[in-house]
């Protein structure tokens, strides 16, 4: 509250609760109504509701046919509307008057004896501040009212919550036993021997909302907060113990699809627009018996509700790629989850990295959910005091344990109860935040342990007592109220299936998305740059090859480095690279069931191919005949189709990788190692029969091998290179059969569609086990 709002002199500073503000000096003579809401808004700036009392003096020589209106007794109540200035205009127009055209008080309407007591000094005080509703919260609102709400509203309760999970930690060494140094090798790379370790992170967390109503959960950084919203989502159900009451009952088995989980991170393909991202999911995740028709109008009031009509057309963009804003891509983030109709949401820090007025109407847009009888739940770090009053309950935690549960507004008196008083202009979360952080940093840990304390003695008391405070019982009442209707209601429940289309509908749809994301990730002109460049390079150091014996050699080394570069390694590093960032859209939708994971992968695999392969295309359409390699049609073509069949195993051979190491740096690692490997053992540098027996195996095990045992068959079976003088090494040549040179490489099997067949052998058994290895790592938790 402001407690004075002094001006005794037109020079002196006025004082707002201690802090001074140094304004321009009041003229006397033109005391107007803009000076008087210009020096209210400085007490109002931090709430909307504060009562104000002020005196405000004038000189003696105050004219009185302007001064401003006001009551016998000095009271009067000003409304302000909510803008970044005061424009005087608007409230003139608002009022009835013209534009600037001042407010005066017509001479002998004044209480001029009392000014005549003062020796001409007026006395005015202003009693209260009331200021209008808040014009963009009822935009938010009205524009979310014509959404459609749920079909089945839910009551949400939840009773002593505890999560307990399991941490391997690093086994203690025995009192006095020094760490040796194999034992420091071993833990810093397969780590060392561990023990288990129970830790619990929720202890008896309890609640209730109901459809229509808001509650934010509240707390520290590592509390508990997204781990309890992850257990209500059904997300995480391992180390559960507790009740979840879905209605009064436990949770059906469509209870995950009604519920809307919008997590931190808002993760979506970079290379979609807005309405892409929001059709294809509407397309994905709506009931097949709605037409494209209704899914378009369902996604365009979306858009207009979330007011992202300014950035339908925007891609949404990544850390690398300027896109949508960071409200926006929020706002998108939540749409998505809208789409489906749901009964509760549920979101994960949803103001983090927003400035304060995108977030104050971020919150404005999830307060207008509850008009339309959702239920939402949002955990929240730090909220504003223009947020904090948009929530109908408040949910406080510490350490895992809840002390405070109930109304947000009741909670200041709570903690003054406690001996807490929250100073005046104070937030109440800035102060209940900065209380228990100011704890953490003295590590004493006294004002939690009271909290916890007193809250839970409160609870406890409650239990034995019954409800005896009014709102308590007037609460109560309302929920069993809603309650009774929505069990009416459900009888008439319709369970939702696991997937709303089948599934040739749903590798068409996401056949169309993999292809838009696709060309946003593999098509881009420097990579054509890079590949032309490098197949101009190529052609030159080979230019026109002769086929003559003493280029054999040189021949062979284009043949394995062409295959080498456009069919392995730049096909296996385009897939490790470009997977990652799906990665968190798949568990998303997996755990949001949206599709079948076989529809996911046989989409991603097939709408890739067009592009996987126009790089290597484009690299043997300028070095094959820069080289002049066999010409004909159709050794060239067979040339192309074998670069084409590697380059489709090294593709699979990146995805199998970027799908079970997920680090990157690891399987980029992994990658280097592998790729080589395969490429040592192919015969080319060395010659199979002279590789060591120990290692000699692995031949049998490189595609690579394979590859080019075709290459040499296709250029040098049935032909003669004859001799044109000394070799490479200076011995006299002589003619050479092509056979000879067949024979030269170990071949293993000599025919070229035999090896194409081993070669895509091998590409169907990577693309197994990346989708196994994808369904079972990957699995969605709960």
């Amino acid at each position: 509250m402001i407690d004075s709002l002094s001006c005794n002199s037109p020079s002196q500073p006025i004082r707002v609760n201690s802090h001074q503000h140094n304004l321009p000096t009041l003229n006397p003579s033109g005391l107007r109504t803009k000076r008087l809401l210009a020096t209210a808004k400085l007490g109002i700036s931090f709430l909307h509701d504060f009562t104000v009392s002020s005196t405000l003096s004038t000189v003696n020589s105050c004219d009185k046919s302007t001064l401003i209106r006001g009551s016998d007794d000095g009271a009067r109540n000003a409304r302000i509307p909510k803008l970044t200035s005061i424009d005087m205009n608007d409230i003139r127009r608002r009022a009835g008057r013209k534009p600037d055209q001042p407010e005066v008080i017509e001479p002998g309407t004044a209480d001029t004896s009392a000014l005549a007591e003062t020796g001409g000094e007026m006395k005015y005080e202003i009693k209260s501040i009331a200021l209008p509703p808040d014009e963009d919260d009822n935009e938010a609102r009205r524009m979310m009212s014509r959404m459609e709400g749920p079909d089945l509203p839910m009551v949400l309760e939840f009773k002593n919550i505890e999560y307990t999970v399991t941490l391997n930690i690093p086994k203690p060494l025995k009192e006095g036993k020094k760490e040796g140094v194999l034992s420091k090798v071993r833990k810093n790379t397969i780590g060392g021997p561990t023990v288990e370790l129970n830790k619990k992170i929720l202890h008896g967390v309890t609640g209730r909302i109901a459809p229509g109503q808001f509650l934010a959960i509240m707390g520290p950084t590592g509390c508990g907060k997204t781990t309890l919203l992850g257990i209500l989502a059904g997300r995480t159900k391992k180390g559960v113990t507790g009740d979840i009451l879905v209605n009064g009952k436990p949770p059906g088995r469509d209870y995950k699809r009604r519920v809307a989980y919008v997590l931190q991170d808002d993760v979506m393909f970079a290379h979609l627009t807005v309405e892409q991202t929001l059709m294809y999911t509407a397309r994905l995740r709506l009931p097949g018996n709605f037409s494209l028709e209704e899914k378009k109008r369902r996604v365009d009031q979306l858009i207009d509700v979330l007011n992202l009509n300014r950035a339908r057309n925007t891609i949404i963009g990544g850390p690398f790629m300027r896109g949508v804003s960071g409200g926006e891509r929020k706002r998108v983030n939540i749409g998505l989850e809208l789409l489906t109709n749901p009964s509760i949401v549920l979101l994960d820090e949803p103001t983090s990295g927003l400035d304060t007025s995108t977030a104050i109407n971020l919150v404005k847009v999830l307060k207008g959910m509850t008009d339309i009888g959702l239920t939402v739940i949002s955990t929240i770090h730090q909220p504003s005091a223009q947020m904090f009053s948009l929530f109908d309950k408040l949910l406080l935690m510490v350490d895992g344990s809840p002390i405070y549960y109930g109304a947000a507004a009741r909670s200041v008196p709570y903690f003054g109860s406690l001996g807490l008083e929250i100073g005046n202009f104070f937030n109440p979360a800035d102060f209940i935040m900065n209380m228990i952080l100011q704890e953490e940093i003295r590590k004493k840990g006294d004002v939690k342990k009271q909290l916890i304390t007193a809250f839970a003695e409160r609870f406890n008391q409650k239990q034995l007592q019954g409800l005896q405070d009014p709102e308590d019982i007037k609460e109560e009442e309302m929920t069993a109220s809603v309650l009774q209707q929505v069990q009416k209601d459900e009888a008439n429940h319709v369970v939702r299936p696991k997937y709303p289309i089948s599934w040739p509908h749903q590798f068409a749809v996401l056949f169309q998305r993999a292809f838009i994301q696709a060309q946003g990730t593999y098509v881009s002109l420097l990579n054509v740059a890079q590949m032309v460049v490098i197949a101009i390079l190529v052609g030159c150091f080979w230019f026109h090859l002769p086929a003559t014996a003493s280029r054999v050699t040189d021949r062979s080394g284009a043949l394995f480095f062409v295959g080498l570069f456009a069919g392995g390694f730049y096909p296996l590093f385009q897939a490790l690279f470009n997977f990652p960032p799906e990665r968190a859209v798949l568990l998303r939708e997996r755990a949001e069931g949206s599709y079948y994971l076989s529809a996911y992968y046989m989409a991603k695999v097939v709408s890739e191919l067009p592009f996987i392969f126009f790089y290597p295309i484009l690299f043997v359409c300028i070095s094959y005949f820069m080289i002049q390699l066999r010409l004909s049609v159709g050794h060239f073509f067979i040339f192309l189709g074998l670069t084409c069949a590697i380059c489709l195993v090294s593709s699979a051979l990146g995805l199998v990788i970027s799908c079970l190491i997920p680090d990157m740096k690891k399987a980029n690692v992994f990658a280097s190692i592998a790729m080589l490997t395969t490429t040592l053992i192919a015969g080319f540098y060395i010659r199979v029969e002279n590789i060591r027996w120990f290692v000699q195996w692995m031949k049998f095990l490189s595609f690579i091998k394979y590859g080019f045992d075709a290459y040499i068959i296709n250029e040098f079976q049935g032909r003669v290179f004859p001799a044109d003088g000394p070799s490479n090494l200076g011995v006299p040549s002589v003619d050479v059969q092509g056979q000879q040179v067949i024979d030269s490489f170990g071949v293993i099997i000599g025919y070229i569609w035999i090896n194409v067949l081993v070669v895509l052998g091998f590409c169907l058994v990577f693309h197994v086990v990346a989708f196994f290895g994808l369904k079972i790592i990957y699995k969605p938790r709960g």
